[in-house]
């Protein structure tokens, strides 16, 4: 097995327990606060990595902006979209 594949499988496996781990993940708030400075309401927001989306429901509830999710596990990325439901969302490597 190719180790892209692995990865991918593994955060399919564990992505519930990754967004129930970080769902309540406070330790880089200030950071995420200090990029929501340089947004302007109603921008897109490039996502890369996004995992279950919880970086970018952070940002959303704090301004108005349209989250883009790009993910290469599908199943974060169906987490993601349960979290945004309309967002404009891509599995991608």
């Amino acid at each position: 097995m190719d180790k892209t594949k692995l990865s991918i499988d593994t955060y399919n496996a564990c992505a519930e327990t990754y967004l129930q781990k970080y769902s309540d993940f406070h330790l880089y708030d200030d950071a995420y606060d200090s990029f929501i400075e340089y947004i302007k309401p109603g921008a897109r927001v490039l996502d890369l990595g996004c995992g279950p989306g919880v970086i970018s429901k952070y940002i959303c509830e704090r301004i108005d902006v349209s989250p883009v999710l790009v993910d290469f596990s599908e199943r974060m990325i169906e987490l993601a979209k349960e979290i945004h439901p309309g967002a404009e969302t891509h599995v991608c490597d």
